[in-house]
């Protein structure tokens, strides 16, 4: 591959890049250059303009490399990187921006840029033109989907945060933890795929005539911004990793336990925000759950086994996880137990299906029974189903916590009737959950 300029001949000649060639033109006088690459007992070859041009269209300032084909990275290169911070690029076809992100990731310190091998711009001599020499210098990261690879950074806990229009103030997001920022094609934007697999759409608000900006200055803007947010955090946190906080704290190193705690706590934030969606009703806030994500860090922290649990990160985000939906499911429990109690009747049967057991112990296995069984709103509003007008209506008014004479009162039915509908609902019940427990 042949690049061209300056600012590119001087990087790769300060780099370990091996150069096949190099080609000066007539009266090049660029003395840092030419120093450079005598240092390096290299050989160059002088050409007129018009060879020179011969060779290629771009801007060469005097001077052409010629260089071994670009060594692109394995995505699999980035899955364990403590809070990473990447770029992707879904279709951008544009050198020149490529090139002008290229330069700009590397100032910022991004960790990797991924681009797709279909229909997008791969590295050649305007990238490197363009990047001024940065590029040899950002791990650059090709794959065959962008789709898949998303859900691949997914399953190591990235957050993907995607830039397009009618999104969330780019100002207002966190980016802190392991993130990757999508910039969209120049024309169409991201596309339909990436936005289905995005956590976070970024935009950035325009006061002007003009609705959108170039591809590289939208990703200068986001990923500047990002570095803002991460701040402090983003620079403490990299000195150490979180193999070396768990050896300070188990020496109790107070400060240590402080630094985790608050490295952490974006993410616990984070996902308490994710699942107070399903607290509805309960009288839980989102506190509630930020409470419970720190002890379940306190526990990861406490059971972590790095023989047995390679990656601390994944284990202390099942344990954030599972704390938070054990409380969720309790609290659904509570809510409920008037129904439990209700249909029990003031007897006892060892066969009875509770509602409670149908929504799940949490002490098995909390994050299966309550993702994977259907809201106890749903529950209800299916078993009403089963029930006849008189049955549906008792059974609503007895789990909003009405006793027999209430009901008998509104319904304007003799208690015996209530009685009576109250034991066919429990048996109806009964099947019911049973046949859920079948499937």
């Amino acid at each position: 591959m042949l690049v061209y300029g300056r600012n590119v001949a001087k990087e790769l000649l300060e780099s370990e890049k091996n150069i096949k060639n190099i080609y000066l033109q007539e009266k090049f006088n660029e003395k840092d250059i030419i120093s450079l690459i005598n240092s390096k007992n290299l050989k160059y070859q002088t050409l007129s303009k018009f060879e020179m041009q011969k060779k290629t269209n771009g801007n060469h300032q005097g001077i052409i490399l010629e260089i071994e084909d670009f060594k692109y990275k394995d995505l699999s290169t980035i899955y364990n990187l403590d809070s990473a911070l990447v770029v992707i690029l879904d279709h951008l076809e544009d050198p020149h921006n490529f090139g002008a992100i290229i330069r700009t990731c590397e100032a910022a310190g991004v960790d990797a840029i991924i681009i797709p091998e279909d229909r997008s711009v791969s590295v050649n001599s305007t990238v490197f033109h363009t990047s001024a020499g940065t590029t040899e210098k950002v791990n650059i990261i090709k794959v065959t989907n962008i789709a898949q690879a998303l859900r691949e950074l997914k399953k190591y806990n990235y957050w993907i945060v995607s830039t397009d229009m009618n999104g969330t103030d780019y100002r207002e997001i966190d980016y802190k933890g392991k993130t990757a920022i999508v910039i969209g094609n120049e024309g169409k934007g991201i596309s339909d795929v990436v936005r289905k697999n995005s956590d976070f759409i970024a935009s950035i608000p325009m006061k002007g005539t003009v609705n959108s900006l170039n591809a590289s200055v939208a990703a200068g803007i986001v990923i500047f911004e990002a570095l803002n947010i991460r701040g402090w955090w983003y620079m403490k946190y990299h000195e150490y990793n979180d193999h070396e906080l768990l050896q300070y704290i188990s020496e109790n190193n107070e400060e240590a336990s402080n630094i985790m705690f608050e490295k952490y706590n974006p993410l616990i934030v984070t996902l308490a925000t994710k699942l107070f969606k399903h607290c509805n009703g309960l009288g839980l806030e989102v506190s509630d759950l930020v409470q419970e994500g720190r002890l379940g860090l306190n526990t990861a922290i406490l059971s972590f086994n790095e023989e047995k649990d390679s990656i601390f990160y994944t284990f202390a985000r099942k344990c954030i996880e599972s704390k938070m939906i054990s409380l969720i499911v309790s609290a659904k429990r509570q809510k409920h137990r008037l129904l439990n109690e209700s249909l029990s009747l003031n007897e006892k049967y060892d066969d009875v299906f509770e509602l409670e057991d149908y929504l799940g112990d949490n002490s098995y296995n909390p994050e299966y029974m309550f993702m994977e069984h259907e809201e106890e709103e749903d529950l209800i509003k299916n078993f009403s189903k089963k029930l006849t007008n008189f049955e549906e209506e008792v059974f609503l008014l007895k789990i909003s916590g009405l006793d027999y004479k209430e009901i008998s009162n509104i319904l304007d039915k003799d208690i015996k009737a209530v009685d009576n509908a109250l034991q066919r609902i429990k048996i109806k019940l009964k099947q019911y959950l049973k046949s859920r427990f079948d499937k």
